[in-house]
């Protein structure tokens, strides 16, 4: 994939992100299909940064990251489709505080950890940007 489909990739993620965490002002309708949609973009982010993946084992700081998000990606996943109202609802799963609990938590926890994520990326993309603006020049 190139370098400026991966960028539109994880800006849309984080797009999504943001607005996953305003549920009060999106509806539980939109919330879910945009988790299910949130989910979709991390698989397929992560899908075409498989080879730098690999690699990572000499990076053990974003190895550390890395695995924490995808932790809490799945909790935020899977208590979500618990907790569903509307698209998963034939699901028929009794609600439970303690699915609410990790929710929450791994919602939050993605959301700090994706903002470590793109801290660490922050080098790689500023690099992209100073490159595409020295090509306007």
């Amino acid at each position: 994939m190139k370098t400026e489909n991966r960028i539109v990739l994880d800006y849309a993620m984080l797009l999504v992100l943001l607005m996953l965490m305003v549920k009060l002002m999106t509806g539980v309708i939109v919330h879910e299909a945009l988790g299910v949609g949130f989910v979709l973009l991390a698989v397929v982010h992560l899908w075409h940064q498989r080879d730098q993946l690999r690699n990572i084992g000499r990076k053990k700081v974003r190895l550390v990251i890395n695995f924490l998000l995808l932790c809490s990606l799945i909790g935020t996943a899977v208590s979500g489709i618990l907790l569903s109202v509307s698209i998963f609802s034939f699901l028929n799963i009794p609600y439970h505080e303690v699915f609410y609990t990790v929710h929450t938590l791994s919602a939050y926890a993605l959301l700090i950890l994706t903002i470590t994520h793109l801290a660490l990326h922050m080098k790689m993309i500023r690099a992209f940007f100073h490159k595409k603006q020295e090509g306007t020049r």
